[in-house]
Parts: C-alpha cells; structure tokens; sequence
C-alpha cells in the first residue's frame, strides 16, 4: 500500500514539475493548489488509514486528473494510478 501511495504522489510531484513552467492565455485550475490537496490528502491517509481519509485521497485525485493540470500524453499514467487508489479504497 506505501508503494502505491508514493508512486502516486511520485506523479503527482512529476505532474507538478512539468506543468509549472508551461505559459497558457487560458485560464487554467491552480495545479499547484490540486496537486498539493492530494499531497496532503495522501500523507493524511498515510498516518492514519481509515475510510474517510481513504476517500479524501480518491476524492482529491480524482479532481486533479479531471482539471486540465494533466497533459493529454500523461492522462494514461494518471489514469492507472487512479485505478491503483480505487482497488484500495473501493
């Protein structure tokens, strides 16, 4: 479980690296802002693995795949971790 949970912030640490530095007219979400909500919400669940917190997680990095924050090549990646988080919080 430690494995999936640091390949999933491991990601998300890639994500946010990759999209910082990225100059858009559009407005785009505060990827910093969703990426360190599920940092937290992760390390949260980390030292203390109930339900809620579980789904605090899911319910994070569900919103940071939905947001524009992820390229369309690395939306796979995502998509996988995503399914990773959902076999151990159903």
């Amino acid at each position: 479980m430690k494995k999936t949970l640091t390949a999933v912030f491991a990601f998300s640490i890639t994500i946010l690296v990759f999209n910082s530095c990225t100059k858009d007219k559009t407005p785009k979400p505060d990827c910093t802002t969703l990426a360190t909500q599920v940092s937290l919400a992760g390390l949260t669940y980390n030292a203390n693995p109930t339900i809620q917190n579980c789904s605090a997680l899911k319910t994070a990095y569900i919103t940071y795949i939905n947001s524009s924050c992820i390229p369309a090549e690395q939306r796979s990646g995502a998509q996988k971790q995503l399914s990773l988080l959902k076999e151990i919080c159903p």
